[in-house]
């Protein structure tokens, strides 16, 4: 379940990407889950084999948007983003964290999260973080935010790897 320990036995009918043991707890996720739940389930076809599903938080839009991140496949360091249409021109994406754990849960992600971000104080706060998060969120992000997936959680294998509403929700809960 994505929001307790108990063996999950539903699933989300819009998005078929989540599991819940019980519907109560799909109520308590509802919040936060019907924010992409939609744009999940009509994202579309992945334009090209070299593109994975991530989520984009834009400077300036107060929702979140599933992407296709498009990389590049490199045998020494893996695969690499490649992030021109999703970052700011002032400051790209000069700051990466790794999300490994659910905090809430206490139990490992099937995926490393990476979480890409500006590391300017001058950039605008992220309209969509404030959103999402209903302001909670302790650092004050700023500029626009990418979060995508990287198989193997507690080693660098560099291979990407697409997300889903259950990562949406472990990354909400992170920021």
């Amino acid at each position: 379940c994505a929001m307790c320990n108990e063996a999950a036995s539903e699933v989300c009918s819009k998005c078929r990407s989540i599991q819940y043991c019980s519907k109560s707890c799909q109520k308590v996720d509802w919040p936060v889950h019907k924010l992409l739940c939609k744009k999940f389930a009509t994202l579309g076809e992945r334009p090209n084999p070299l593109t994975k599903r991530a989520i984009w938080f834009p400077v300036s839009k107060d929702e979140p948007q599933w992407v296709w991140l498009p990389y590049v496949e490199n045998e020494d360091d893996g695969d690499i983003p490649i992030f021109e249409a999703f970052r700011d021109k002032e400051t790209g994406f000069s700051h990466l964290q790794f999300v490994e754990r659910c905090k809430i849960l206490q139990r490992d992600l099937k995926c490393k999260l990476v979480v890409g971000s500006g590391d300017s104080a001058h950039l605008l706060p992220n309209r969509g973080i404030l959103a999402t998060t209903q302001g909670l969120a302790p650092i004050p992000w700023r500029g626009s935010v990418i979060v995508y997936g990287e198989l193997g959680a507690s080693e660098d294998t560099g291979q990407l790897v697409d997300i889903n509403m259950t990562d949406f929700k472990h990354i909400v809960e992170w920021f």
